[in-house]
């Protein structure tokens, strides 16, 4: 299977998803994160289409490759992204993991791309990805930070708590 098709069907794949997530997300923070995701995927979709029939980005990809990819395009397409605050913590760590196994699939990519050109495309593409990673813990590390200071009993009451990274007045 040609490498290059399973990226672009996966990042295809991953945009249109996210797309309709960010629709679909009632809190703004959230849909403006999961927006930015769709248009960095759709992103790396035109750069892969724009390397399609360049026989230097050429070559086939093994089968543990081609199984991440199904099971990541699988992952993608279940995803819940509700508005509720639980749900939506649950929906970015789901997010983190999903970019994260994204992730390792282009480093696996780039480790067994045959060619330099495709894996300076690759490493590229990766880059992107891993940004993409720290963006996303950066955004769960604020969501989840409430839930993170009341275990470490640094709140002195709930509505400090319920207040925490709100704007208040």
């Amino acid at each position: 299977m040609n490498a290059l098709s399973v990226a672009k069907k996966l990042e295809k794949d991953a945009s249109e998803l996210y797309g309709r997530l960010a629709r679909k997300t009632g809190a703004a923070s959230l849909r403006a994160l999961i927006a930015d995701l769709a248009a960095d995927h759709e992103m790396r979709y035109r750069t892969l289409e724009t390397q399609t029939g360049n026989g230097a980005c050429d070559g086939d990809i093994s089968r543990n490759l081609s199984r991440l990819a199904k099971h990541l395009t699988g992952r993608l397409l279940a995803l819940q992204c509700d508005e509720n605050r639980r749900d939506a913590e649950t929906s970015i760590r789901a997010i983190m993991e999903l970019e994260s196994m994204n992730t390792e699939f282009y480093r696996e990519l780039c480790n067994t791309a045959p060619g330099s050109a495709m894996q300076d495309l690759l490493r590229q593409l990766f880059n992107h990805e891993q940004h993409d990673c720290f963006m996303i813990e950066a955004f769960y590390e604020f969501i989840n930070a409430p839930n993170e200071y009341l275990a470490d009993a640094e709140f002195s009451n709930f509505d400090e708590f319920h207040q925490f990274g709100r704007q208040i007045g």
